[in-house]
């Protein structure tokens, strides 16, 4: 089953505003930020960054076993 890569990042933010984290695209890569990154809403530090949503899906589980991400 295919999902979108906006009902992704909505699936996640819901399951991440439990640990006041909030998962953001980048508006332009840099090396700092790279496409995706994870930032915590108390301090506004990025936590995690990642270059496409597949590292987020491994490193957080949010993905069911018969779902992809559409590219």
């Amino acid at each position: 089953m295919r999902i979108s890569k906006q009902a992704f990042i909505t699936r996640v933010n819901r399951k991440l505003a439990e640990q006041e984290l909030r998962l953001r695209v980048a508006r332009r890569w840099t090396t700092d930020t790279l496409n995706y990154y994870v930032v915590c809403q108390k301090t506004g530090c990025i936590v995690q960054a990642y270059s496409c949503l597949d590292g987020v899906a491994a490193d957080y589980g949010y993905l069911r076993p018969n779902e992809v991400i559409e590219q």
